[in-house]
């Protein structure tokens, strides 16, 4: 039987935009893109958004992990701090800590643009502002990658985290189109902002479906469909930003 989520509709959230999100439980949920993801490569520029809420901050939690000839990941630190890395952590940027608190949501915007110099390749905004601790950016074009876009699980860590609204472009989006993505602190709709463009590709917990035993989220605007692990009837719920 199939299970949709169109017509969810959180208490205090009639009539929104955003009604939903994904809910890892740090035990065993992952999901991954159905094939290979090769939106990236080979390109000068890009473009990662998402929302989150961290459930446990114990430990560092690790959100989207992609390889191939050169890495990106994207974790939040115990002390709250965004670290996102392209290729090994020789390459990164980094917020200050505290940063994402438990139990709240963030929005979290990391931009690429290799035609910069070294330390202006990279910007991180955390709910529209830029926040930025050190910043040592990567040198060259992303090359091609070799496995799906995963989120949730890096090296036998599972995510303990609601995830919302992930999307990603292959354009370096401005500071005020971080504000936009924000929007106040309350998602907004990513095809019909102010001036940035939309998203090559969209992930929303409204458009999935449940099979009785895996989530299936197609990509609202391109050609990478998720498939979740583990994740059952209840790991979509009614907490959004």
């Amino acid at each position: 039987m199939l299970v949709s989520t169109h017509g969810i509709i959180a208490s205090g959230q009639e009539n929104e935009f955003d009604t939903s999100s994904f809910l890892f439980d740090g035990i065993d949920d992952y999901m991954e893109t159905n094939s290979n993801y090769n939106m990236l490569d080979n390109s000068l520029y890009f473009t990662i958004s998402l929302w989150v809420k961290l459930n446990d901050m114990s430990t560092a939690q690790r959100l989207i992990f992609l390889v191939g000839g050169r890495r990106i990941f994207v974790y939040v630190t115990a002390s709250g701090q965004v670290d996102c890395t392209i290729r090994s952590s020789t390459y990164y940027i980094r917020s200050n800590t505290n940063a994402i608190t438990l139990g709240n949501w963030h929005n979290i915007v990391w931009t690429y643009d290799g035609t910069q110099t070294r330390y202006n390749r990279y910007e991180l905004y955390i709910d529209g502002l830029s926040n930025v601790s050190s910043n040592n950016g990567y040198t060259a074009t992303i090359l091609p990658f070799t496995a799906p876009l995963n989120v949730g699980l890096v090296s036998n860590r599972y995510l303990n985290a609601n995830i919302n609204e992930l999307a990603f472009w292959n354009v370096t989006l401005s500071s005020t189109q971080a504000q936009e993505i924000y929007n106040n602190g309350k998602a907004n709709d990513l095809n019909n902002l102010p001036t940035a463009s939309q998203p090559n590709n969209w992930w929303r917990s409204e458009n999935s479906t449940f099979n009785g035993t895996n989530w299936s989220i197609p990509d609202t605007n391109g050609s990478f469909p998720i498939t979740t692990t583990n994740m059952n009837i209840n790991s979509v719920v009614n907490d959004v930003p």
